[in-house]
């Protein structure tokens, strides 16, 4: 099997990295406000990037306007990407009694002291793929600035 020729270790690293290379990028580009995850805790990393390229609170709040943002990636510039977060058909056991708190699509937060139901931004989800390099990502963030400054 291919991978194994390759070696999982080595894929391992090689996704970790361009990830990492994925997120700076992001928050290069888009400010540290636009990535969803961790970027300086290592063992919460993992080869998806998790972001929102809107500026505004209330924007990246905005699941309709991240639906066209996605669905405009895709038609315009030819990249699909993930598009937001919980969703009613997403669930795997039945909902919580505050699950209406949380709009779908969000990431069902929760605010650490109180425990209140904190709904956070509509996150775009992309990869870091084997089989994508350091130039797919710059172009793929180019293409999103470009599409943000369309849209805004």
């Amino acid at each position: 099997m291919l991978w194994d020729l390759i070696g999982r270790q080595r894929i391992q690293i090689y996704i970790q990295a361009l990830a990492d290379y994925f997120r700076l990028k992001i928050v290069g580009t888009f400010g540290e406000q636009a990535l969803m995850q961790p970027l300086h805790d290592p063992e919460l990393k993992s080869g998806i990037v998790a972001f929102n390229p809107f500026p505004k609170p209330d924007q990246r709040k905005d699941a309709k306007l991240g639906g066209q943002f996605s669905e405009r990636f895709y038609s315009e510039y030819g990249y699909r990407m993930g598009h937001g977060g919980l969703g009613s058909t997403g669930l795997t056991r039945a909902p919580d009694p505050e699950a209406e708190a949380f709009p779908a699509g969000c990431i069902p937060n929760r605010d650490p002291v109180t425990n209140a139901s904190a709904p956070t931004d509509f996150p775009m989800r992309a990869d870091a793929f084997i089989w994508l390099t350091r130039s797919d990502v710059d172009n793929f963030v180019a293409a999103c600035l470009d599409l943000m400054d369309k849209m805004i």
